[in-house]
């Protein structure tokens, strides 16, 4: 993965106008870690294979604690376009 390379720091100022998106129910904080570090802009996608719903912060979220980013990140949210969700009760 890029973000592992080592002399990546190096490429900071390219890589923060990258997206890190991020595929699974509840990722863990740790995961979003280095792509924060860089700048980068964090999308957590639900059913990315099937791209059902996407979250990424607002410009005025980007100043909330970075648990309370991440924990925001980890909530569906938007529905992809041309998606229809239908919420049901289990």
């Amino acid at each position: 993965m890029i973000l592992d390379y080592p002399k990546v720091e190096k490429y900071k100022n390219t890589l923060s106008k990258f997206k890190f998106l991020c595929d699974g129910e509840y990722p863990t904080t740790s995961l979003f870690e280095r792509p924060k570090s860089l700048g980068m802009k964090i999308i957590e996608g639900l059913e990315c294979q099937k791209l059902l719903t996407f979250s990424t912060l607002k410009s005025h979220m980007i100043g909330w604690p970075w648990e309370k980013q991440v924990e925001y990140l980890n909530k569906a949210d938007l529905p992809a376009p041309l998606v229809e969700i239908k919420m049901e009760r289990w």
